[in-house]
């Protein structure tokens, strides 16, 4: 942003309207210039407004707590960080005023303004305006505190505190500015510069390469928790794996088989479920059949009943009809009765509504007049009523101004005898003090030399004091040398003593760092992993040799239950065999003798005759064998047949079984099979590990020799060994490290004694130095102290005779120059009170005169202007109590409307009852034509007639200019009392 110009008026100690404009000569092309003036002529006023104009508060009111209260000229106390603080004392109203290009490139206006009630000085402060508008088009953004605010910061892009510290670095804040810390001075370099894109830039880059580098450390962790398998490891991993894979095909296949036998017996039960529910449903339907006789009997005598149901109906409709009948006609008579009789009742209603609107409307036309002069009297009476008030007003007014005239002149009357009582009181004093006068003409002078001659006895006390002073310090320094010396001896003793301990630590740690290299610690360390690895070999190889046992044991159990399920398949395939046969051989006698038991047969038996040939085989012999004989023997076939069947299906299960046995057993042989390779290969590749690992130790001299197998012995006492070892190489290591740190600890006490020796031999160089400048101050002050103590002697002969008459002799006295101040100050005061005494008589003089001029005038204006106001309330309450009688006090307005509401509701009324009169007429004409009665209709017809000339009975009135009916010829009453109003009053 760019500060163009600043305007305002009545801001702190600037009271006349300015304006600095830094788009113009001299300010436009000067660059770098300098606010300057008088103490309180206005420099941070300048920037007081400015910153009132752009944020609406001023760095003068951050001194101030919200807590702190601060006195207004209204009387009021208002916080001291309250911006209306500002405004200028004596000033109604202040208001301050900064043009400024934003970042935008535009130019805007904020301005700010305090002012107070009525623009009056002793007026109560109102809230401030704020508001800021486009320079170019005069539009104004925002007109309120916050919204002014929002705007500047946003058009600016700095805050009011920003603005405090970069734009704007008032009285004592550039120094708050370099002491900020780094950061808050960093925020507002960047915001002034605009470099707050590069911070982004690199915290963005930070961010990034931070996410990176734990990317690549989490990757680098992943990677070390893998580890590469050796050639053997993973032949024997690919192995395994074709294994288990040949295995997984043998499985899915046998899954496979078993699968489909699950269908297959999973179909055979569904049949067999279907079989039985269509059984039930045969019982069920044959049941519900068996049910249904008696409703197939109710079915036919309905079929025989069906050609009478037509003629009954129409009966029975016609039945209905004539009771429907019988039943409208009551209803129509009764109807016409109700009719006729709603209709004359309504005609009654419809006359007396009538009667109640004429009754109405005269009662309206009476009281017109009454209105009209009710109306008129209100219009005087208000005006009558506002000349009242404004007498009794311009009354009070004119008392107030008597009052205060009066008041006025008692006051200058009592300041006058104060003035009087004032110059009496001085002249009184300077008499008294006339002894004084002399003194006090020639103050300036004595006061100086009293001053000088305390300056030269306290110079003359300090130089003996200082005098005293150095020799002791001398003596302190005396001592202080002989202390550094005896510290010095003893840091040198000390310093010795380190030396001898630091050879003592050396000589025990040089044989113990050659007996234990840093080495031996990461072969101890190489050499436990190595045995860590040969016991993972061990490990691989008790395993292996586990799956081995494991896997031979299992192949034996597989080949002994192959063996067993063999021999079930073969006795299972022979027992289907037999079974198969016997019922071939039983299949073709069962048939033979079914057919001999059949229908056809018996049929062709009953005609066989002997000596006829038999028309199957023609035979002349024909033997007929016993039927039960052939019964008998059809069931003792069946139940054979039956038998055979049963042998078979129980082979065949025993042969399914078998079958599974068997390819189980091979599976599980298979599988040991595998296991017994796997075992082989896990154990060649722990003796392979084994043998590199005691390869790689037999290169190491501190681990014991290892044989060529695995040994689960050898390596127990190997591992004892290297524990051994680390545990007294660590014991080693240890006091290695103690001496060592024992030495650096000598070191350092040892440099510290050095620097302590070398700050003795300085100290006792400063010391040297220090006496002798001592020896030279001890003589200077001894010079000052004589020079003092001539001139203070010098100083009390001149002062002697002048004190002597003014009755003081003692120069030493401390308290001598506040008397003679006060003697002074009080011939001082009186003259001051003396002249301004006659000052001020002079001055009241023509004041008092004004004054009783002024009395007397607004005293003889108070006079008449009470008799104005006591005429204007005489006339108002004579217009009053000619009101008074009309329409009993009651507003002529709420009188019409009322009189005039009742008169529409009778109207009203009236049209409701013709309605009314119209609807029952149509309701009895309607009745006569469902009736059929002709009399009636016409009985009915003449009613109607009779209604609807009831109905136009109603008056005819024209109505006026003001809504209401025209004039009626009755009079009303003077007092508007008349038969209408009577009548119409509730």
């Amino acid at each position: 942003m760019r500060i163009l110009s600043i305007s305002g008026q009545n801001i702190a100690s600037l009271a006349a309207p300015f304006r600095i404009d830094f788009t113009t000569a001299p300010l436009a092309g000067a660059g770098l210039f300098a606010i300057t003036g008088e103490t309180g002529a206005g420099k941070s006023s300048i920037l007081d407004a400015m910153c009132l104009a752009l944020y609406g508060d001023a760095p003068r009111l951050a001194a101030g707590a919200r807590s702190d209260k601060v006195p207004d000229a209204a009387g009021e106390e208002i916080s001291a960080s309250d911006s209306r603080a500002i405004l200028r004392r004596g000033a109604a109203t202040g208001w301050a005023e900064v043009r400024f290009a934003a970042r935008d490139g535009a130019e805007y206006i904020a301005r700010w303004q305090a002012r107070r009630a009525r623009d009056r000085v002793e007026g109560k402060l109102q809230s401030v305006a704020r508001s800021l508008a486009r320079a170019e088009d005069g539009q104004v953004l925002a007109a309120q505190t916050q919204a002014v605010t929002e705007q500047v910061e946003a058009l600016t892009g700095l805050s009011y505190e920003e603005f405090r510290r970069t734009v704007l670095l008032a009285q004592g804040d550039f120094d708050a500015f370099l002491r900020a810390d780094t950061g808050e001075r960093a925020n507002l370099l960047e915001k002034v510069t605009g470099t707050g894109l590069y911070r982004a830039v690199s915290i963005r880059v930070y961010e990034r390469t931070e996410a990176a580098r734990g990317a690549h450390a989490q990757l680098l962790a992943r990677a070390a928790e893998h580890r590469l398998l050796t050639d053997e490891a993973r032949t024997a991993l690919t192995a395994e794996i074709a294994a288990k894979t040949e295995a997984n095909a043998t499985s899915a296949a046998e899954r496979s088989r078993l699968t489909e036998a699950l269908a297959r017996h999973r179909r055979h039960a569904e049949a067999a479920a279907q079989v039985q529910t269509a059984a039930i449903a045969l019982s069920e339907a044959e049941t519900r059949q068996a049910e249904a006789g008696a409703a197939r009997a109710q079915l036919d005598r309905l079929d025989r009943a069906a050609p009478l149901r037509l003629p009954w109906q129409a009966a029975a409709e016609a039945r209905s009809r004539l009771t429907s009948a019988r039943t409208a006609a009551e209803a129509a008579v009764s109807a016409r009765s109700d009719a006729a009789q709603a209709r004359d009742t309504q005609a009654k209603l419809a006359e007396q509504a009538a009667a109640a609107v004429t009754e109405r409307e005269e009662a309206f036309k009476a009281f017109g007049p009454i209105w009209t002069r009710a109306t008129e009297l209100d219009a005087q009476i208000a005006t009558a009523a506002t000349e009242a008030d404004s007498a009794q007003a311009q009354a009070a007014t004119a008392r107030h101004a008597a009052e205060t005239a009066a008041r006025q002149h008692a006051d200058l009357v009592a300041a006058k005898t104060r003035a009087r009582t004032a110059e009496s009181t001085a002249e009184t004093t300077l008499a008294e003090l006339a002894a004084c006068v002399p003194l006090a003409d020639a103050w300036g002078p004595i006061r100086r030399d009293l001053d000088a001659h305390r300056t030269a006895s306290d110079a003359a006390q300090t130089a003996a004091k200082s005098l005293i002073s150095t020799r002791d310090r001398a003596q302190a320094l005396a001592q202080e040398a002989d202390a550094a010396a005896k510290a010095e001896a003893t840091d040198q003793t000390a310093e010795t003593a380190l030396a001898q301990a630091a050879e003592a630590a050396q000589a025990e740690l040089a044989p113990l760092e050659a007996a234990h290299p840093p080495a031996r610690v990461r072969d101890l360390a190489r050499i436990e992993t190595d045995l860590a690895e040969l016991a993972r070999a061990l490990c691989e190889a008790a395993e292996a040799a586990a799956l081995q046992a494991s896997a031979d044991t299992a192949l034996q159990v597989a080949q002994t239950q192959e063996t067993q399920a063999s021999a079930q398949e073969s006795a299972a395939k022979q027992a289907l065999e037999r079974a198969e046969v016997q019922i071939a051989a039983l299949t073709a006698p069962l048939e033979q003798a079914d057919l001999a038991l059949s229908d056809a047969a018996r049929s062709l038996r009953a005609q066989l005759a002997d000596g006829n040939p038999c028309p199957v085989c023609g035979a002349l012999d024909h033997p007929t064998p016993a039927e039960a004989g052939l019964v008998h023997l059809a069931e003792r076939l069946r139940a054979d047949q039956a038998a055979a069947r049963a042998a078979a299906q129980t082979a065949r299960d025993a042969l399914t079984t078998a079958q599974g046995a068997r390819a189980t057993a091979d599976a599980r042989a298979r599988q040991a099979t595998e296991d017994q390779t796997r075992a082989q290969t896990r154990a060649t590749a722990a003796r392979t590990l084994w043998a590199e690992g005691q390869a790689r130790l037999a290169a190491q001299p501190l681990c014991p020799p290892l044989p060529d197998t695995p040994d689960a012995q050898a390596l127990t006492t190997a591992q004892d060994h290297i524990r051994a070892l680390q545990t007294a190489e660590t014991a080693a290591q240890a006091q290695i490290a103690t001496l060592r740190n024992r030495l650096t600890e000598i070191g350092r006490t040892r440099d510290s004694l050095r620097r302590a020796l070398a700050a003795h031999r300085a100290t006792r160089e400063r010391l040297a130095a220090t006496a002798a400048e001592i020896a030279q101050e001890s003589a200077r002050a001894e010079e000052r102290g004589a020079e003092a103590t001539a001139q203070r002697d010098r100083l009390a002969a001149t002062l002697a005779p002048m004190l002597a008459a003014a009755g003081e002799h003692d120069l030493a006295d401390p308290g001598l120059v506040e008397r003679l101040s006060q003697q002074v100050s009080a011939v001082g005061a009186a003259r001051a009170a003396l002249q301004a005494a006659t000052e001020a008589l002079t001055a009241l003089a023509p004041q008092l005169a004004a004054a009783h001029s002024g009395a007397e005038t607004a005293a003889a204006q108070a006079k008449a202007a009470d008799q104005a106001a006591r005429d204007r309330a005489e006339a108002l309450d004579r217009l009053s109590a000619a009101r008074a009688p009309l329409l009993d006090g009651e507003p002529t307005a709420a009188h019409r409307s009322r009189f005039n509401e009742s008169r529409l509701a009778a109207q009203e009324a009236h049209r409701t009852a013709a309605a009314a009169v119209a609807k029952a007429q149509a309701a009895l004409a309607a009745a006569d034509a469902r009736g059929g009665d002709r009399p009636h209709r016409d009985r009915g017809r003449a009613g109607a007639d009779r209604g609807r000339s009831r109905a136009r009975r109603g008056p005819e009135r024209r109505r006026d200019d003001r809504g209401g009916l025209g004039r009626a010829d009755r009079p009303a009453t003077r007092d508007g009392r008349g038969a209408a109003g009577r009548i119409a009053r509730p």
